[in-house]
């Protein structure tokens, strides 16, 4: 496809204003649903110029095969249905969409994310199920330099509930499961399944907030990397085991904090290999400065189940902050930065590239301009530069977008 058609692509889905697009930011499941029943639709067309789709420096996207500079044709529908069943709380929310890419043809994939679930109160207890799935080509950013073409799925189930009075001591309780499968042969060996079990006590009062004391477990293992040991095959992998403690605060209808702090002892399967022993914690803030602008603060440290072939985990930390100012009833404006670094440890699962550091440096913002009930315009720029131990994979990127959104 040519530059030009992506061009008319975008123009007629202005006209139309019916051109679909990926799933990108998607709302939050709802709470509630006014009338018992919420259907929402949105067709988009999105045009993309990314100055370096390789996500790395020119050689080594040369020796991938492809080229930096492209332009993406990004047509997909978002959705949320929603249903009260009683006293539960049924939803499904989600979005597909397809990737044309005009230089770097082999990079052209379907993309898929689904999220659904029930919530509701059954006995004394508040309970909430959720599965998800995922579908899309890899980001490049974290793929080895020697592997392009790879579509990840990632299913997970999850179940949470907390018992007992709205004031007072509720026990709490939370498992899920998580999986990344890949269709390279090469990353392969990454594929994991993931289980984690919390439970814990929360103390709730209205005019402090929630504080809860927990307990947590986790077992992560790559089904298809194992290594002889001591005349036994044992396959990679590892164990979590921790505890912290968590708050939650809502302060009017203009400040919401949420944050944990916790210490976690992550043991490999393999003997004699480095595990890690530390503190995480994450942070999230919501504050809204007044009727116009809404500011918002993230930060967490984490450790999680790898997703290159050099090691079996990382740990993340992320730093982040965004601003949304409602400049007229017709036009917002968005803005974000963020920091993101990362470290692979763990036992090596083949021997691929050796990435074990990066940090990841992005600024963006856009304008969202409401034309009519039925027809909305985003424009989108940002930067962002990754540094990493290996020099290949080093590289900035201008990224520009234009979307155009019909909602229903």
């Amino acid at each position: 496809m040519g530059y030009g058609r992506y061009i008319v692509a975008v123009a007629l889905a202005v006209v139309a204003a019916a051109g679909p697009v990926a799933a990108q930011q998607l709302l939050p499941p709802p709470v509630s649903v006014p009338g018992g029943r919420e259907v929402s639709v949105d067709l988009i067309a999105n045009l993309i110029y990314n100055s370096n789709v390789a996500a790395s420096n020119e050689a080594s996207a040369a020796s991938r095969g492809l080229t930096q500079a492209d332009e993406i044709f990004n047509p997909a529908v978002n959705f949320t249905l929603a249903r009260n069943i009683g006293s539960q709380l049924a939803f499904l929310q989600g979005g597909a969409g397809y990737n044309f890419y005009d230089h770097n043809s082999v990079l052209d994939r379907a993309n898929l994310d689904l999220s659904g679930g029930l919530n509701g109160q059954l006995g004394p207890c508040d309970d909430t199920l959720t599965g998800s799935y995922v579908l899309q080509q890899s980001d490049l950013d974290y793929t080895q330099t020697n592997t392009v073409k790879n579509l990840v799925q990632l299913p997970t189930v999850g179940l949470t509930a907390t018992c007992g009075r709205p004031i007072g001591f509720a026990p709490t309780a939370s498992v899920s499961g998580s999986w990344r499968i890949n269709s390279s042969g090469t990353l392969k060996p990454s594929d994991s399944g993931t289980f984690n079990a919390t439970a814990g006590l929360a103390y709730r009062q209205p005019a402090l907030g929630v504080l809860t004391v927990f307990g947590e477990y986790g077992e992560t293992n790559f089904q298809n990397s194992q290594i002889y040991f001591n005349g036994n095959m044992l396959t990679s992998g590892y164990n979590i085991y921790g505890g912290g403690v968590s708050y939650n605060r809502n302060i009017g209808a203009r400040l919401d904090l949420t944050a944990s702090l916790s210490y976690i002892s992550l043991v490999e399967n393999i003997p004699g290999t480095q595990g890690f022993s530390g503190v995480t914690y994450s942070f999230d803030g919501t504050y809204k400065v007044g009727p116009r602008l809404t500011a918002h603060a993230r930060f967490a440290r984490a450790t999680l189940p790898s997703n290159q072939t050099n090691g079996t985990f990382s740990v993340s930390e992320v730093y982040e902050a965004d601003a949304s100012y409602l400049a007229s009833s017709r036009l917002t404006l968005d803005l974000l930065g963020s920091i993101t670094h990362q470290t692979f440890d763990g036992v090596p699962l083949n021997d691929a590239v050796a990435l074990t550091e990066q940090t990841i440096d992005k600024i963006n913002a856009s304008a969202t301009f409401k034309a009519s009930q039925h027809l909305s315009l985003t424009l989108n720029g940002g930067w962002q530069q990754r540094d990493a131990n290996e020099p290949g994979l080093s590289y900035s990127a201008v990224i520009v977008s234009l979307a155009v959104s019909a909602p229903f």
